[in-house]
């Protein structure tokens, strides 16, 4: 164990945070991979039509209206465009979609044009084999520190039923096991 911490003792709580520590213990969390896609803005070069960017900040916010939310890094301006924009797909990945994330995890602005995708109803990209998809409104943009929250109204989403998710866990890809 790196590090426990007695949260009922007076500057217990998240004392003297390592950044490397504090990382790898986030990492003990499971979480599904995501690929979220827009069309256009500023942020793009000419010519370039769509973005996309890994994220496994994706989560469900509320059913009622239905929301959900994912983060961005501020450096590298890669919010931008999905804030111009105000509309945004997130591709929720299947196991076999590593090669995908790899992808959109690059640093820069990764394009969606040399991927084989369809335009959702909102103008996004939507990859195909993917377990599903959320089609979305921006609703509003929050501080989170060294990210960019952004919060999404779902107007249209699909799934398979069939697949399997892509998580990543402690620094790594995995599957899930029935």
């Amino acid at each position: 164990v790196a590090r426990l911490y007695d949260f009922r003792e007076p500057g217990g709580y998240l004392g003297n945070v390592g950044i490397r520590d504090y990382r790898s213990a986030l990492g003990c969390f499971v979480t599904g991979v995501s690929v979220v896609t827009t069309r256009g803005g500023a942020g793009l070069a000419a010519g370039e039509g769509s973005l996309g960017v890994t994220v496994n900040s994706f989560t469900s916010v509320s059913l009622d209206p239905p929301l959900v939310s994912f983060a961005l890094d501020r450096k590298g301006g890669r919010a931008q465009p999905f804030v111009e924009n105000g509309h945004f797909c997130i591709n929720v990945l299947a196991e076999d979609q590593v090669g995908l994330s790899k992808k959109f995890a690059a640093p820069g602005h990764i394009t969606c044009e040399a991927v084989g995708h369809d335009i959702g109803p909102a103008g996004s990209p939507v990859f195909s084999g993917i377990l599903a998809a959320f089609h979305c409104r921006l609703e509003t943009t929050m501080d989170g520190g060294d990210h960019i929250i952004l919060l999404g109204h779902v107007g249209d989403y699909a799934f398979d039923p069939c697949k399997q998710p892509l998580v990543y866990f402690r620094g790594g890809y995995a599957g899930v096991q029935d």
